[in-house]
């Protein structure tokens, strides 16, 4: 009897119908999440939307909170998706313009902060599950449970940490080798006062929580060294790039997510 390889096992129609049925549930897990919210994405909800069985879903999913780390997953590969999508159209600006190096590192530097801080507005569901995941003060599912998110945020985290490496290189800003902890204290810090947005209605004069984040961002890059000019010039580029919708619509749409 000839063994299946791993590789030729995911190519069975059993394998293709799985597949298939882990993303319905999915793609409804993420419609519930939309509609209902967290506490409404239920595993009986899910079965009844479904028409299937709560025993049949955990043929799948162990657990809700299993099928939530699943979109986590999904929703950060795809901002991922997007992020890189951006930095391939800040490249071609860069040659394209005649900009230098620097300015083509600082480009990239202002226009992965403006995706995400467009997060919110433009992806709310995407950007609901990455704060699921950083804000939720408990751990969903152990250590061997948890690997596939941690295996999805650690790549970006280390994509960003290159693309603040290479703008150091480049004399955009200062500092060398702190690329990966200035990535996490960019995207925290960034998530953070995003996450005010909730709390405005209280005093929108004071709590704009877009305008903060901008405010924050700049702040950032100002403190690693670039230039106030560098800074508006790279805004500047940015706004061109995808006027009149944001960067990440547009990256999004051509991403294909």
């Amino acid at each position: 009897m000839v063994e299946m390889t791993p590789e030729a096992s995911k190519k069975t129609p059993g394998a293709r119908r799985r597949r298939a049925k882990t993303a319905a549930i999915l793609d409804e897990a993420r419609r519930l999440l939309i509609e209902e919210g967290p506490e409404g994405m239920t595993i009986q909800r899910l079965a009844d939307a479904l028409d299937y069985t709560p025993g049949a879903l955990y043929r799948y999913f162990p657990s809700k909170d299993a099928i939530i780390v699943a979109l986590q997953v999904q929703g950060i590969g795809e901002v991922h998706g997007i992020f890189r999508r951006a930095w391939s159209m800040c490249d071609a600006v860069t040659a394209s313009e005649g900009l230098g190096e620097s300015e083509g590192g600082l480009l990239k530097l202002v226009a992965s902060a403006r995706i995400y801080i467009d997060l919110p507005a433009e992806d709310p569901v995407r950007f609901g599950l990455i704060g699921l995941a950083m804000g939720q003060p408990r751990q969903l599912l152990d250590d061997e449970a948890i690997q596939p998110i941690v295996a999805t945020v650690m790549p970006l985290i280390g994509d960003v940490g290159q693309v603040i490496e290479a703008a150091a290189r480049s004399g955009a800003i200062d500092g060398h080798g702190q690329g990966a902890a200035r990535a996490v204290t960019l995207w925290s810090a960034l998530h953070g006062v995003l996450m005010m947005k909730k709390f405005m209605r209280f005093d929108p004069k004071v709590i704009q929580a877009r305008a903060l984040a901008l405010e924050l961002g700049r702040s950032l890059l100002l403190g690693w060294g670039a230039s106030p000019g560098g800074l508006e010039r790279a805004s500047e580029v940015v706004d061109r790039m995808s006027d009149p919708r944001p960067l990440l619509v547009v990256a999004r749409e051509l991403e294909g997510v």
